[in-house]
């Protein structure tokens, strides 16, 4: 696998468990020893769809919840930010 400027972060709830959940990124320690950070999303995910305290995308069970993740690249900067 390797990481490309958007990033798929898919997580699978075979318990069907009711949550929320946003603010994905992705942190990386490069080979040289630097810190790499992708830009954080802000979109709030919610399953299943009917939970009381449903906000956000909804997403059904049987379904991956799937946050589209970006590192900036070609800015010469190794690191995204909050």
């Amino acid at each position: 696998a390797s990481l490309k400027e958007w990033n798929t972060f898919s997580i699978n709830n075979p318990g069907q468990d009711c949550f929320k959940v946003k603010d994905f990124w992705i942190e990386l320690t490069l080979p040289d020893g630097r810190k790499a950070s992708s830009q954080i999303t802000g979109t709030i995910y919610t399953q299943p769809p009917n939970w009381l305290h449903a906000e956000g995308k909804l997403i059904p069970f049987g379904e991956p919840i799937e946050a589209q993740v970006r590192f900036r690249v070609g800015s010469g900067q190794a690191a995204g930010h909050r």
